[in-house]
């Protein structure tokens, strides 16, 4: 099989314009993209392909999103022989904001084992704050995390949001389902022959009656292995 590449001449991105964005600035946007204008040390002419523009419009959307900006829009298009250089191209990406949703208010249903004002303080998407579902991800885990640690293997979380009387702002509606809190009973270790246990158990940082944390049991691998004697360290329930 042969395969023939006729490459053409090679082009020089000159520019990037960037439009109609007022939430963020245009250095705030461009230190996200791929794209770069041809700089003589390190880009002598540029770094440009249809597969960076359409990465760079989804890093752009994904930051306005995350901002509450649900409706953005970025629409693009390439000028070739930029202000009449032959070879010179830029790049000019037009950003459609749209309205920015707020959050309404918040509800909380579900957490009862947990201090809710404590949880509370950790959310991102409370009453006055930007609405997105990526900020509603970071509370799932957030949230999870903390049922986790406190042994709650089988925490789950559902979330829902209804428009709020005023323009562009959502009630959100956080539902959890906490499970069963589940506890150490004893903590055994296995073939030590040349370890003392008392050596190991002074890096416990898991006893009899203490909740069934994952995070303790990982901070105890990890103690263990810091002492520098075990090849390999195993945790099982």
């Amino acid at each position: 099989i042969d395969y023939l590449v006729n490459t053409g001449p090679r082009h020089k991105l000159s520019a990037i314009e960037i439009s109609g964005n007022r939430y963020f600035s245009t250095e705030a946007i461009r230190e996200r993209m791929y794209l770069q204008v041809a700089a003589v040390l390190q880009f002598p002419h540029g770094r440009y392909s249809e597969s960076l523009l359409r990465r760079d419009k989804d890093s752009i959307v994904n930051l306005y999103q995350s901002n509450g900006f649900r409706d953005v829009k970025v629409n693009s298009h390439t000028e070739d022989d930029y202000r009449s250089k032959s070879g010179q191209l830029a790049v000019f990406l037009d950003i459609q904001e749209g309205p920015q949703s707020f959050v309404s208010d918040l509800e909380v249903d579900g957490l009862e084992h947990l201090d809710r004002a404590g949880v509370v303080r950790l959310l991102s998407s409370i009453k006055g704050q930007p609405f997105s579902e990526y900020s509603v991800a970071v509370d799932r885990d957030t949230i999870l995390a903390q049922y986790f640690d406190k042994g709650f293997a089988s925490a789950t979380f559902e979330w829902n949001s209804q428009p709020a009387p005023e323009p562009n702002r959502v009630v959100l509606h956080y539902i959890i389902h906490e499970g069963k809190q589940q506890f150490v009973r004893q903590v055994l270790t296995n073939n030590l022959v040349h370890t003392r246990p008392s050596l190991v158990n002074r890096q416990l940082t898991l006893n009899p009656g203490d909740p069934l944390s994952p995070t303790a049991v990982t901070e105890t691998q990890r103690k263990l292995y810091n002492l520098g004697v075990f090849a390999r360290v195993d945790a099982t329930i």
